[in-house]
């Protein structure tokens, strides 16, 4: 694909400034490399907005990529985009769990790493340091850790963060932006950080580099992406009125969100839609939270996602019995942050019911301090993997019967 194929499938990539940012990337590394420097940058975005793709073109496509000695790395903790993107691109060469650069760097032995360029992936779901304790028996937050190994490295580097908005779905997630601010100053003092204005603030230093374009607010995944992002913030916030009086504006130009108490209507609607179009994809997802979804077929239980083929889930075509569009298996917000579908039948379970005017959770984790923010950012992910649009599906119990109704008046419109 990177071989061949510019910038695959993305139309409107020249528009939302990619190529400004990889020439403005491009240019560190040689500024970086001629000075002997270290530079952090934080490019951050809208769900959708390409900030994976910059991250794969820059590491592939860097000034350095022709020498023989590896000098690039893709670094993710989304194990399940990591799969896809090696199913997709048959190779694992560049594409790496970050689990395994701390493993290799820091808590068995502290190595330099080969590569001069790194890029850590979805930046903002970087472990605090109870999480990194607990998991590595490392003493510091995931940002500073990567710091200090990028500081092995002899002479420069550049470390690129990407952050996505209102994503934090995991425990230990929780921190923020402000663990890398709290990494820099447990570094040396020699990094330089190249931000957006919007990000600023967290950082106290006179080595802060301004640049507008490193916030990427426009969505590559549909021309109405950014629209859907502000109804599901609205939706998510309890705004119902202002969600419903966006949604005819995404309806008119061709978005469709559907909501449904019938999972075998949701079903139906998209095999006959999609059904002599064999590059379209469909499937469910669900929060991994929810536990009534299981006896209406999404299934959404730990024991079926951790023994689906993720890869094959997402990729192959829609006779496989792998595919998601065979409509036998679900994936959570943990494997489908980062991914999208054309049409994702959404499973609206339990965990996250509207009661008395307001969005409540009975969910209940250890080590998490906001359950509901989690909730929500789960459901935030889920709501924005479409392309075309989505289904709603709220379970026929009426416990649910409070949250399918506010769904109608935030604009749904049922199917």
């Amino acid at each position: 694909i990177f071989q061949n194929e510019p910038l695959p499938s993305i139309k409107r990539a020249q528009s939302a400034g990619i190529p400004d940012i990889l020439a403005y990337l491009n240019h560190l590394i040689e500024i970086a490399q001629a000075r002997k420097e270290r530079h952090l940058v934080l490019l951050t975005g809208v769900p959708g907005a390409g900030k994976t793709l910059v991250g794969l073109q820059f590491v592939y496509q860097n000034p350095l990529q022709s020498d023989e000695e590896r000098k690039a790395i893709f670094l993710s903790g989304n194990r399940p985009l990591i799969t896809v993107l090696r199913y997709a691109l048959q190779s694992k060469a560049f594409v790496q769990e970050v689990r395994n650069f701390y493993i290799q760097h820091e808590a068995r032995r502290q190595k330099a790493p080969a590569e001069h360029i790194v890029v850590f992936d979805e930046a903002q779901r970087a472990w605090d340091v109870d999480r990194m304790s607990e998991k590595y028996g490392i003493t510091s937050a995931a940002p500073g850790a990567v710091l200090r190994i990028c500081e092995r490295s002899q002479d420069w580097n550049v470390l690129l963060a990407l952050i996505g908005e209102g994503q934090t779905i995991h425990v230990g997630e929780e921190g923020g932006l402000e663990q890398w601010s709290q990494g820099l100053e447990e570094a040396s003092p020699h990094w330089q950080v190249h931000c957006a204005s919007e990000q600023a603030p967290f950082f106290n230093t006179d080595q802060l580099h301004l640049n507008d374009a490193l916030n990427l607010t426009t969505s590559l995944r549909s021309h109405l992406a950014k629209d859907v992002q502000i109804w599901v913030a609205h939706l998510l916030s309890g705004e119902i009125e202002q969600a419903a009086n966006l949604m005819p504006s995404l309806i008119s130009a061709g978005f469709d969100p559907y909501l449904t108490r019938d999972v075998e209507v949701a079903k139906t609607y998209c095999r006959d839609r999609y059904q002599f179009q064999f590059d379209k994809r469909y499937g469910f997802v669900a929060s991994s939270r929810s536990r009534n979804l299981t006896q209406y077929g999404i299934k959404n239980d730990y024991v079926s996602t951790q023994k689906m083929n993720v890869g094959a889930w997402y990729i192959d075509s829609p006779d496989s019995p792998l595919s998601c569009c065979a409509l036998d298996s679900a994936v959570t917000e943990f494997s489908s942050q980062g991914l999208e579908l054309d049409l994702p039948i959404i499973g609206w379970g339990d965990d996250l019911r509207w009661q008395n005017s307001s969005w409540l959770t009975a969910t209940r984790q250890k080590n998490v301090r906001d359950p509901l923010t989690l909730r929500l950012n789960s459901y935030r992910v889920l709501l924005t993997r479409g392309r075309d649009g989505f289904i709603v599906f709220v379970p026929p119990e009426s416990k649910m019967d409070t949250t399918f109704e506010a769904l109608k008046l935030a604009g749904l419109r049922e199917l």
